[in-house]
């Protein structure tokens, strides 16, 4: 006896570390062992019989200890309730228990020991509470008339799961196989799988009493694919929905009714600026906003722009579900943000058009009459003043595009005549300080409208000179100007010296002429 308790004493720490199965192995290779060991003494005595009989003692003891072991602890391990323990104990002491009797029910003790770890986990699911309270788990499990709701079903099979666990003495309902415990795990499967699915087609389309929620398009547009998904894995070979799609369905049940009173809202500002899509458009293309304050308006606009035109957006719907608060807080964002630049765009769009016409303006031009239309829109809403913005801003710019034009059309070939070898230098100088000067009002922040004039009328002026010192009559021209006689009278006193000589000629010849005549006639 005192041998038998050491032996008992080294196997309790097995017994406790080993997982069952195992030991019900060793305890066989154990007897097996004794067996060989033990020579067969085939005298009358009957000593066979009694080392068959210690080694079942012995395996009775060992698997036991082995059941015991497979009491609840603290660790997610499978487990016997105290109920089924005791159940399966008793098996050992019945008078036609073998060792291979034992080793037959304690494999089966292993497979119930795993199936009421997975009943326990099951009937702890955080699920169950929500599920439990949940308005849209309503459906019933078949089509039959008596056929309960996936809510009650899960309901008795928490209830049922809870008495098996906790059970302590043996009864009749005690469940003693994995087939019992695995029926009651099923119960489970299905409301945790198909029940969950139901609640997709319950906010989807409503079901008796309970009227599918109104969300916007969005939300509604990833509710159906998430169902498309859901009814997919049911269909697979597993049958069962992914940890995923369980906690997606899990979100959507927990987030319809925040999702409903946003989705009002998101309605009734839809509805109060049904102009949003053309205004913001407007807004982003204002010039005089500040670009920080309209990348940050488009952002909100397009997060939410699907909703408020109320069209399917699975991305933007799943978003939502995922946040359901944040939902009406983008909403909140956008409403202020808008506001407030819908505000500063009606008193500077105006101004805004003035400038968006004024296309010859510079950037440093451009930047100082923005700043003076801000001040001028804060200040007064005045139709006069942004008259008078209108004219002074026009008389720049037209200056300016005179000097654009000139430049376009001039400058190119000034340049040429700057490498021109037959221009005088004092031309080059003129024409390249006029370049100069041309090239910097294209940069300058110059307002002065008789300044700007000037220069781009002397980029014409420049180039018409240097043509006319080129040309070959100027060339002749400027020889005889430099000629210190007087060439014009020069010509004028020869044609009168000739005009005298040639008068004078035929005066001589008509008097000889007459003289002949006289003499003949005489």
């Amino acid at each position: 006896m005192k041998k038998l308790k050491n032996k008992l004493l080294i196997l309790a720490p097995v017994v406790a570390a080993t997982p069952a199965m195992a030991l019900s192995a060793q305890t066989s290779s154990t007897a097996n062992v004794n067996n060989a060991d033990t020579p067969v003494n085939s005298n009358e005595s009957g000593a066979p019989a009694d080392n068959q009989a210690q080694a079942l003692e012995t395996k009775k003891v060992e698997y036991k200890a082995a059941i015991d072991a497979l009491a609840k602890s603290e660790q997610a391990n499978p487990f016997l309730s105290a109920a089924q323990i005791e159940a399966y104990k008793a098996m050992a002491d019945a008078d036609d228990v073998t060792v291979e009797k034992l080793d037959e029910y304690l494999a089966k003790a292993n497979d119930l020991a795993t199936a009421m770890l997975v009943l326990s986990q099951n009937a702890s699911n955080s699920m169950y509470e929500k599920l439990s309270k949940s308005m849209y788990y309503e459906s019933k499990v078949s089509e039959a008339e008596d056929a309960k709701t996936y809510k009650a079903q899960l309901s008795e099979a928490k209830t049922e799961a809870d008495a098996a666990i906790a059970e302590s003495t043996k009864s009749d309902s005690t469940l003693t196989s994995k087939e019992q415990v695995d029926a009651l795990n099923a119960k489970f499967d299905e409301s945790y799988n198909k029940g969950l699915v139901s609640i997709l087609n319950v906010v989807l389309n409503g079901l008796n009493d309970v009227t599918a929620p109104v969300v916007n398009a969005v939300v509604t547009s990833y509710y159906n694919d998430l169902l498309n998904k859901a009814n997919e894995q049911l269909a697979s070979e597993t049958a069962k929905l992914t940890d995923e799609t369980k906690a997606d369905i899990m979100m959507v049940n927990d987030s319809v009714n925040t999702l409903v009173v946003a989705s009002v809202k998101v309605k009734e500002f839809a509805d109060s600026n049904m102009d949003i899509k053309v205004v913001v458009n407007e807004i982003l293309a204002n010039s005089l906003i500040a670009q920080e304050d309209k990348d940050t308006l488009k952002t909100y606009y397009d997060k939410l722009s699907s909703s408020l035109e109320n069209k399917a957006d699975v991305a933007a719907g799943e978003m939502y579900v995922k946040d359901a608060d944040m939902y009406e807080a983008d909403l909140t964002k956008l409403s202020d943000k808008y506001a407030a630049l819908k505000e500063q765009h009606a008193k500077t769009k105006n101004y805004d058009a003035i400038l968006s016409d004024a296309e010859a303006l510079n950037d440093a031009q451009r930047q100082t009459y923005s700043d003076q239309a801000k001040l001028n829109a804060q200040k007064s809403e005045d139709p006069k003043t942004v008259e008078q913005f209108s004219s002074l801003v026009k008389t720049v710019n037209d200056e300016m595009v005179t000097l654009r034009e000139n430049l376009s059309k001039y400058e190119k070939e000034l340049k040429d005549l700057l490498t021109n070898d037959k221009l005088p230098q004092s031309n080059k100088d003129a024409i390249q300080a006029v370049l100069n000067d041309a090239n910097e009002l294209l940069t300058k922040n110059e307002l002065n409208v008789p300044v700007i004039q000037n220069v781009a009328t002397n980029v014409a002026r420049e180039y018409s000179k240097a043509k006319e010192v080129l040309a070959p009559d100027y060339k002749y021209a400027e020889e005889n100007k430099n000629d210190p006689k007087p060439t014009y009278y020069e010509y004028i006193a020869f044609g009168a010296i000739s005009a005298v000589l040639l008068v004078a000629g035929l005066l001589i010849a008509l008097f000889a002429g007459k003289k002949r005549k006289n003499k003949e006639d005489k």
